[in-house]
């Protein structure tokens, strides 16, 4: 009986020790991240009596604002599609009908245009995944068949905070 105590004993109190180090080799945890917009829906709530349900004070709250606009303009590697790269004599004049038709086919992604000598360049979208650019980029080569994607610094935070 004692035995079996030990041995009981001694699993219990390894096993913190065993979750912990798998969960620092795994490099594939998934942590759900709480988004900022939702913070700040958060404290314009109000209960039934129309009264915050959060209360403090003013400064708190734009302390929280700055903080978050601070961070809207964070960069970090993501992913772009590169959809138009060329330094042709009509690179800069087809570049901008690439990007006027991005812009008007795609609204909910922001759209790079930009110059790097002598090149021509058009991006589109902020993705932090692979993955996550996929979708897009499959729909892109319907009609872009050069298009491809590549790494590239983006707005790690890209929400509105009023």
């Amino acid at each position: 009986m004692k035995k079996i105590v030990v041995i009981f004993l001694s699993i219990l109190f390894t096993a913190p020790f065993v979750m912990a180090q798998n969960l620092e080799e795994s490099d594939t945890v998934a942590v759900k991240e709480v988004q900022p917009p939702a913070v700040l829906k958060i404290l314009e709530q109000t209960n039934s009596f129309g009264n915050p349900l959060v209360t403090q004070s003013e400064g708190v709250t734009n302390s929280l604002k700055d903080y978050l606009s601070a961070k809207s303009v964070e960069k970090r590697v993501g992913y772009r599609i590169l959809v138009y790269y060329d330094n042709d004599q009509k690179a800069r004049n087809e570049s901008k009908e690439i990007e006027t038709q991005l812009k008007e086919a795609y609204p909910n992604h922001k759209v790079y245009r930009s110059y790097a000598s002598p090149y021509f360049i058009v991006y589109i979208g902020n993705f932090r995944t692979k993955a996550d650019a996929m979708a897009l980029y499959n729909n892109l080569l319907l009609v872009y068949e050069n298009a491809k994607i590549v790494k590239s610094r983006i707005g790690w935070y890209s929400f509105p905070t009023d």
